[in-house]
């Protein structure tokens, strides 16, 4: 957790953790599913004791909605009933109420609304996308406005994000015209469907409705990372991010380089030469390696590539977040610690392009900027 009094707090919310897997002793927020909280007794005990091990500042709830639309990939049954269970007969069975017993259990300080989100399109012509999002946008501003009414009567110390599940800036004026004023205290931005600069696009046009909270859901990309820590440094009030891909990409032994975050696998079959230093400073880096690590037990390594790779997650937000005043301080840092020249010249370009706009009207800065990068 990165910030004051005077720059907006960068969060780093740990997802995809069990009881057994959690990466650090002590993690600054934690996000729990739903679905899996309260599905049955143990489970409930279960997100209970996690939530006691990960001793949280933080504490999300996730709507399912993940968990929605994997079940409609897979054509699965689904229903909708707030007077059943959230799992029937190994149903989903999942709506707004679900969501607001499961803030009564657990307290959190952060609920996400209950939302179907839109597919991921390969190719699809901007027609198309309209279709999806006006299929997907009934759904979603109904359950957003019922998760507001519910929350504010049963649980209004929780704040509310409201996820924006659209394709393009239109359709997420779309979605803000037709939420109006319906009262939450952020919104929720899925990456499925969009890059990272597209994403800084509609931080940016949050911002200008007067929102000053927002989550990004499901990445830790060094781009995503640099352009949230800016907008966290000198936007808003609160910016967090989570994705699970420490642990998975631990599974599978791969190694993330500090800072810059690519990633190395440490199998049998990949050698990195003796000479290459770890310049971790991680504490589990200590004096290893990169041949101890590689020929570890696969339990230990992937034990420690959870813990390492989490660490230099919260090391990289922490470092662009402190060198994050200026496009131009943010690229300088950059250039130093990473190889990634490319995408360090895309993220300059388009913050030193959005600095230089800041005179302008808030459509016209978004729509130069929609054009000039999108």
């Amino acid at each position: 957790m990165y910030g004051g009094k005077t720059m907006g707090e960068f969060i780093n919310v740990c997802s995809g953790a069990g009881f057994e897997t959690l990466p650090a002793n002590q993690v600054d927020a934690i996000l729990y599913n739903v679905p899996q909280a309260i599905e049955n007794k143990t489970s409930i005990a279960n997100t209970h004791a996690l939530i006691d091990e990960a001793k949280p500042k933080i504490l999300f709830q996730d709507s399912g909605g993940f968990q929605l639309h994997q079940a409609l990939v897979k054509g699965e049954k689904i229903t909708f009933d707030p007077t059943k269970d959230v799992m029937e007969h190994k149903i989903l069975n999942l709506t707004p109420h679900h969501l607001i017993t499961a803030a009564k259990i657990f307290a959190p300080h952060i609920m996400i609304s209950l939302d179907n989100p839109i597919p991921k399109i390969e190719n699809a012509t901007p027609a198309a996308k309209a279709i999806k999002f006006l299929e997907h946008h009934g759904f979603n501003l109904r359950w957003a406005k019922d998760t507001s009414r519910l929350r504010s009567k049963y649980c209004p110390d929780t704040k509310l994000f409201v996820p924006v599940q659209c394709y393009s800036v239109d359709q997420l004026n779309h979605f803000l015209d037709d939420f109006g004023d319906t009262p939450c205290d952020g919104f929720s931005i899925p990456v499925r469907n969009h890059d990272p600069v597209e994403i800084a696009i509609f931080m940016l046009r949050l911002h200008q409705t007067g929102c000053r909270m927002v989550h990004i859901l499901g990445t830790f990309t060094f781009r995503m990372i640099a352009l949230a820590s800016y907008f966290a440094r000198n936007f808003f009030d609160f910016v967090s991010i989570d994705c699970t891909l420490w642990r998975s990409d631990a599974e599978l032994s791969k190694y993330y380089w500090p800072v810059d975050l690519r990633s190395v696998r440490l199998l049998d079959e990949y050698s990195i030469d003796e000479s290459v230093e770890n310049i971790c400073r991680c504490p589990w880096c200590q004096k290893k390696t990169f041949t101890m690590i590689k020929n570890m037990p696969y339990a230990e390594k992937s034990g420690f590539l959870r813990r390492h790779n989490y660490w230099v997650i919260e090391e990289s937000m922490r470092e662009c977040y402190t060198h994050a005043e200026t496009a131009f301080s943010l690229k300088n840092f950059l250039s130093q610690h990473s190889g990634r020249k490319e995408e360090i010249k895309n993220i300059h370009n388009f913050l030193s392009m959005f600095e230089h706009l800041k005179g302008e009207k808030p459509e016209t800065v978004i729509e130069l900027l929609d054009k000039a990068f999108c």
